[in-house]
C-alpha cells in the first residue's frame, strides 16, 4: 500500500509558474491597499482568524459583499458570506471550522466575521479495502490532494470535497475496466473529538468483471474485421479505453482505404444477467475519394521543392488519411511553417474526387536575438545571433553570432542544410574564433567541424562529425604545462549520442537525459596530437509534490594522450565551479602546482543531488549535496580523493530561465582551500 505522504498529481510547467506567481503577488499588493482604501464602502473585519491570510478572505466574500452595499437592507448576502468563509476553510483542511458575523450598523456599517478555525486536520493513514483488480497505487494515483508541511512532502490535509472526488473517480476506473456493478463506500473517517489527525477508510465492492459477448459491425461500414483484430475481443474482459481505440482504429482504417470523412459510433448494450456487454460499431464511412490534383498554397519565400518533399500523397491513388498525417507532421518538422493544414476540396458533385492543397503559414525566417547572464567567475557575459532559418527559401539555416564576458571573447557561424540526399540527416559546417580566460591559462582558439546529425526516435538523437582546431596558450605557470606544446593542432573524428525524455529543459520535473561522446584525434586526420576521450553525463527528476523535484547528476571524462610530451594543459579536465562541486571556485578542485595553480587531469567525474521547492511566488530555494575528483593519469581512472559539497541556495523563476544564487560549504577543507564559496548565476547546475 502506498503512504499517504506520496503524491500524484499532474504538476503544470515550471516555465509558467511565474506567472500565476506574479499574479498572486500583485493581488496581494493591491488587497493591502485596501487596507487604506476599502474594496467597499463598508467596514470588514475577522475575528478568530488566524492560519488564512486576511487579503485572501476578503478576496472570498469579496461580491457578496459588493451585494451588500447595493442593498443594506438586505443581510443575505452576509450569511452567504459567512458560509462561503467556512467552505474556504474546509477546503483548507478546517473541518470543525465555523463562521458568523455580528453587523453594526451606523453612519458607516461594519461588518465583524467571526471565525472559529478549529484544528487543521491532517490524514495519517488511508486504508483501501475490498480492491482486487486494481492495486492501491493505481487507485491513489487518482487522488488529488493538498499536502502539509513547508515543501508540501507532510500528510494530506483532510478535505472532504477531494475525497468526496478521488471515490467518483475509483467508481469511474472501475467502470472503464469493466466492473460496472463496482461501488465504493463514502469515506469512514476515524477522528478523536478534536484531534489534528484522522484515518480515512474506503470499502469497495469490485463485483463481477463483464466481458464482451460478440462485437458486431454495422453492414454499412465496409471495414475489415481481421486487420482491427475484432474477433479477439470476444470473449475478452471488457475495458472501455481498449474498444474505444479499436473505434478510432476503425475510423483511421477507413481513412486510409479512401474515405476521407468517415463517422464512427461505439455502441455498448449491457447485460446485467450474464456480466457481459454486446459491442456494436456503427455509423457512415461517407463517400470513397479519389486524389485528382495536389495544390500548394501560402509559400513567399519558401521554395515548392521544400513542400514537395514533405508531401505523401500523389494524383490519381486513392484518398489516404495516413499519408494526409504524414505530410503535416513532415512540413512542420522543416521549422519553417507556423501552421500547416491540408485541406479537401471537392472536384466533383458526388464527393468522389477531391483536390488535396497543403496550406502554409511560414514562420518568420530571421532573428537577432541577444543574450545576457551571469557566472560567478565569469562575472557578467552577454552575445548577439543572428539567425536565417531559411536561406535561398530552401530550408537550409545560417547563424553568425559573437559572445563575450570578463573572461572570454568569441565569433562563431555555422549552416545546416536539412534531409541531405533526401535523408532526413542534416550536414551542419560551422566555425569559430575564440579566447578564453581560465584560471591556469588563457587559450586562443580557432576551429571548424562539419557533423552528421539525425533524430534515431522521437527522444534520440545521434551525431558524427569530424572538427580541426587550431589552439594556443599561455599559462601562468610553466611547471603546469610542463613539455606538452602549448600551440598544436588537432583534428578529430567523433560520435555522439543524446537521450532527452526531459519534461523541459529549463525547469525539469520528472525524466531524464544522458549523453555519450567519443572522440579520436590522430596526426593523419590533420593535427599534431594524437589522443581518444570519451565523456558522459547523465540526469534523472523526479517530482516528490507540487514544484517540490529531486534531482539527481553525473558527468565524467576520461582522455589518453598518445604523445610522450603529455596531454597539452587545454585538453585536460578541470573541476569545481558554479555547475560542478560548488564548495570550490572555477577549476580549484584537483592536483595543484607548488606554486598553487591548477594542474588539471586526464579523468575527472562529477556527482550532484538537489532538493527543489517553492518559498513564495516566484523565488524557490534548494539544498544540495556535489561530490568530484581530478586524477592526472587515465589509466588510473577511479572515484578516489573524491571531494564535496555541501549547501543551499535561491532560484528567481524567470521565464528566460533560473536566476541562482547558491552557496556550498567544503566538509573536509585542506590547507589553502576556501571553507565556503558563494556562487551566482544563470540556470539550473544540471
Amino acid at each position: 500500500m502506498r503512504s499517504p505522504h506520496e503524491r500524484s498529481s499532474t504538476r503544470p510547467s515550471p516555465l509558467l509558474a511565474w506567472r500565476p506567481a506574479l499574479l498572486i503577488l500583485l493581488a496581494a499588493c493591491s488587497t493591502t491597499a485596501t487596507d487604506d482604501q476599502p474594496l467597499t464602502s463598508i467596514d470588514v473585519a475577522f475575528e478568530g482568524q488566524s492560519s488564512a491570510f486576511e487579503f485572501r478572505l476578503r478576496r472570498v466574500i469579496e461580491d457578496l459583499l459588493i451585494d451588500f452595499e447595493k442593498h443594506p437592507e438586505d443581510e443575505a448576502p452576509l450569511y452567504d458570506a459567512a458560509q462561503d468563509l467556512r467552505d474556504h476553510y474546509q477546503t483548507l483542511g478546517f473541518p470543525d471550522a465555523k463562521v458568523s458575523y455580528r453587523l453594526e450598523r451606523g453612519r458607516r456599517p461594519r461588518v465583524v466575521f467571526v471565525v472559529d478555525e478549529g484544528p487543521r486536520v491532517t490524514i495519517e493513514e488511508v486504508t483501501l479495502e475490498g480492491n482486487h483488480a486494481l492495486g492501491d497505487d493505481e487507485l491513489r494515483a487518482l487522488w488529488s490532494r493538498t499536502q502539509s508541511g513547508l515543501v508540501g512532502t507532510g500528510d494530506p490535509y483532510f478535505v472532504a470535497e477531494e475525497l468526496a472526488a478521488w471515490r467518483v473517480s475509483m467508481r469511474a476506473l472501475y467502470g472503464l475496466r469493466g466492473f460496472l456493478d463496482a461501488k465504493v463506500s463514502a469515506p469512514e473517517v476515524t477522528r478523536p473529538p478534536g484531534s489534528s489527525a484522522a484515518r480515512v477508510r474506503f470499502t469497495i465492492d469490485e463485483g463481477t468483471r463483464y466481458s464482451v459477448a460478440d462485437f458486431a459491425v454495422a453492414a454499412e461500414l465496409p471495414l475489415d474485421r481481421a486487420r482491427l483484430g475484432l474477433d479477439q475481443e470476444v470473449g475478452a474482459d471488457y475495458d472501455r479505453d481498449r474498444l474505444e481505440m479499436l473505434r478510432q482504429r476503425a475510423r483511421l482504417q477507413l481513412e486510409s482505404d479512401g474515405y476521407p470523412a468517415p463517422h464512427i459510433e461505439l455502441g455498448i448494450e449491457r447485460d446485467g444477467a450474464a456480466h457481459t456487454v454486446h459491442a456494436r460499431l456503427s455509423g457512415s464511412a461517407g463517400k470513397r475519394a479519389k486524389v485528382v490534383g495536389v495544390e500548394i498554397e501560402g509559400l513567399d519565400r519558401t521554395a515548392r521543392s521544400v513542400i514537395d518533399r514533405a508531401i505523401r500523397f500523389h494524383a490519381g491513388e486513392w484518398y489516404d488519411g495516413s499519408k494526409v498525417e504524414e505530410t503535416t507532421r513532415e512540413a512542420y518538422l522543416t521549422g519553417l511553417f507556423r501552421r500547416v493544414d491540408v485541406e479537401r476540396r471537392p472536384a466533383s458533385a458526388d464527393g468522389s474526387e477531391l483536390i488535396l492543397v497543403v496550406v502554409v503559414e511560414e514562420l518568420k525566417a530571421r532573428e537577432l536575438d541577444f543574450l545576457a547572464g551571469y557566472g560567478s567567475y565569469e562575472s557578467l557575459r552577454g552575445g548577439i545571433a543572428f539567425t536565417d532559418r531559411n536561406v535561398l527559401g530552401r530550408g537550409h539555416r545560417a547563424t553568425v553570432g559573437a559572445r563575450a564576458s570578463f573572461k572570454s571573447l568569441g565569433l562563431s557561424a555555422s549552416w545546416t542544410v536539412p534531409n541531405v540526399l533526401g535523408t532526413k540527416t542534416s550536414l551542419t559546417t560551422a566555425g569559430y574564433v575564440r579566447e578564453r580566460e581560465e584560471p591556469t591559462f588563457t587559450d586562443r582558439s580557432r576551429g571548424v567541424d562539419v557533423a552528421l546529425a539525425r533524430n534515431l526516435t522521437r527522444s534520440l538523437r545521434g551525431r558524427v562529425g569530424y572538427a580541426l582546431q587550431s589552439r594556443d596558450a599561455n599559462t601562468s605557470d610553466d611547471l603546469v604545462r610542463g613539455a606538452a606544446p602549448s600551440a598544436f593542432e588537432i583534428g578529430s573524428v567523433f560520435a555522439e549520442l543524446v537521450l532527452d525524455r526531459r519534461d523541459s529543459p529549463l525547469y525539469p520535473a520528472h525524466g531524464h537525459r544522458e549523453e555519450l561522446k567519443v572522440e579520436s584525434a590522430r596526426s593523419f586526420l590533420g593535427g599534431t596530437v594524437d589522443l581518444d576521450r570519451v565523456s558522459w553525463s547523465a540526469t534523472l527528476f523526479h517530482s516528490l509534490a507540487e514544484d517540490v523535484v529531486v534531482g539527481l547528476g553525473l558527468s565524467g571524462g576520461i582522455t589518453w594522450p598518445h604523445d610522450e610530451t603529455g596531454l597539452p594543459v587545454q585538453e585536460r579536465f578541470f573541476n569545481g565551479g558554479e555547475s560542478s562541486v560548488r564548495s570550490f571556485k572555477e577549476a580549484r578542485l584537483g592536483p595543484l602546482s607548488v606554486t598553487g595553480v591548477p594542474e588539471g587531469g586526464q579523468f575527472y567525474n562529477v556527482f550532484g543531488a538537489e532538493l527543489r521547492f517553492p518559498i513564495v511566488g516566484a523565488l524557490h530555494g534548494a539544498v544540495f549535496g556535489d561530490a568530484g575528483n581530478v586524477g592526472k593519469d587515465a589509466d588510473a581512472y577511479g572515484l578516489s580523493d573524491l571531494r564535496y559539497g555541501i549547501g543551499a541556495g535561491l532560484r528567481l523563476v524567470l521565464p528566460i530561465g533560473p536566476v541562482r544564487l547558491d552557496g556550498a560549504v567544503n566538509p573536509d577543507r585542506r590547507p589553502g582551500e576556501e571553507t565556503w564559496v558563494l556562487h551566482l548565476s544563470v540556470g539550473l547546475p544540471f
